[in-house]
């Protein structure tokens, strides 16, 4: 972790510049490389989906493990997103290598194994929250059963409403040709109802 003064500031900087996104943002506690990461990937994806990014009100640490999970390194719920202290807490060679052998484990797509994806995971429920509203609850659970149909990784498996976060990522992380039918498919649904919808 950043324990070191320079380490500490950047930390602290980085959850500044949450704050131009319009979130409150505790990154204390993060190596710098995985919050500057985190923090450099959503401010991208905040000019790519600008909508998004004013939903999202907080970036918080679960200290216990307890709201998000132990096994989780982050969680979603209503505009919130708590990190895991334990998790993302690790130093990044740790980290990395935990989120790559996750994903050829198949609990992530290819491509979705990394510290970038992990923060589109977490952005992808926020956009998720937006299309279920502009579809409507019929569209939006149709689409929902289709996704959890495509059992588009070991981890929407076990959590089947985290099917379209894990496909948003895909979007986003993964190529195509290296996807199962399932997740491909899961990818183009996602990416096409983005498309539909002018996002």
């Amino acid at each position: 972790a950043a324990t070191d003064p320079e380490g500490l500031e950047q930390v602290i900087a980085d959850g500044k510049r949450m704050l131009e996104l319009g979130v409150d943002a505790d990154l204390r506690g993060m190596p710098r490389q995985t919050a500057r990461d985190l923090v450099d990937r959503w401010t991208e994806l905040g000019r790519r989906y600008p909508e998004a990014a004013k939903r999202w009100k907080s970036l918080q640490p679960d200290r216990r493990g307890l709201r998000v999970g132990a096994q989780n390194y982050m969680g979603y719920s209503d505009g919130e997103v708590l990190w895991n202290f334990q998790l993302m807490s690790l130093d990044r060679e740790t980290l990395d290598a935990d989120l790559l052998r996750s994903e050829k484990q198949g609990m992530h797509p290819p491509g979705c194994g990394s510290v970038r994806a992990l923060a589109t995971h977490e952005l992808g429920h926020v956009v998720e929250d937006m299309v279920a509203e502009r579809l409507g609850k019929r569209q939006w659970n149709a689409l929902k059963r289709a996704l959890v149909g495509c059992r588009v990784s070991g981890y929407t498996q076990r959590r089947p409403d985290e099917s379209f976060a894990v496909a948003f990522a895909a979007v986003h992380h993964s190529d195509a040709e290296k996807l199962s039918s399932g997740a491909r498919r899961a990818r183009d649904m996602v990416e096409g109802v983005l498309q539909r919808l002018g996002m």
